[in-house]
């Protein structure tokens, strides 16, 4: 008991090092949240560019049909 007392006071006073510094880890995250934002945004423009493709409603859609009463 005395030996597994002794491990797990020696294993606790180990200390794991971490791959790179607390601000590493931020730098990381900002810029794939500045990439990420950069490839939504690219999108806006394809909206842009088939905006005056869109074709209008059919008039019988638009005023409702018989067999959709109420929804």
């Amino acid at each position: 008991m005395l030996a597994t007392a002794v491990n797990v006071l020696a294993a606790e006073s180990v200390e794991h090092s971490m791959p790179m510094p607390p601000w590493g880890f931020a730098l990381v995250a900002a810029v794939v949240f500045i990439l990420l934002g950069l490839i939504v945004f690219s999108y806006r423009d394809v909206n842009n560019r088939h905006h005056d493709e869109v074709v209008p409603p059919l008039p019988e859609l638009a005023a409702g049909s018989e067999a959709h009463q109420g929804h």
